[in-house]
């Protein structure tokens, strides 16, 4: 398995009788822990040079989150390896796991595949190049 799709993640909340847009920063830096409490048997390679963009660093936070989130919906018991890599001025992740060792649960669908075209295309995606 492979993911590389970035979308953000943004929350409402209410104050007095307006709207605010509340932005989670999620960093490169967050990875680690990401990684780390991912409920899977996870490993994180590879670096990033610190001039990645907060925009880049949140589309492949989220990536990493979300493809982590399948490996243990889909492949529970699985060994995954998040890899950071840098391909000249284009910087990525591949996430890749090992099959499954127990069998998987049947989950509901989730708006993630209703809404991923519109997200990816906010966030730039082209499937031929990866996160704009």
């Amino acid at each position: 398995m492979v993911s590389s799709v970035p979308w953000p993640l943004a929350s409402f909340s209410e104050v007095g009788r307006t709207m605010t847009l509340i932005d989670f920063v999620c960093s490169l830096a967050d990875l680690h822990k990401l990684v780390e409490s991912s409920g899977t048997h996870a490993q994180l390679t590879g670096e990033l040079p610190p001039t990645v963009g907060t925009p880049a660093q949140r589309a492949l936070y989220r990536t990493v989150q979300e493809a982590l989130t399948n490996v243990r919906k889909h492949a529970p018991g699985a060994n995954a390896c998040v890899e950071l890599w840098q391909d000249g001025d284009h910087v990525g992740v591949t996430v890749a796991n090992t099959p499954p060792t127990r069998p998987s649960l049947s989950l509901p669908g989730s708006l993630w595949r209703r809404h991923g075209k519109q997200r990816r295309h906010t966030a730039g995606w082209d499937p031929r190049r990866g996160p704009g």
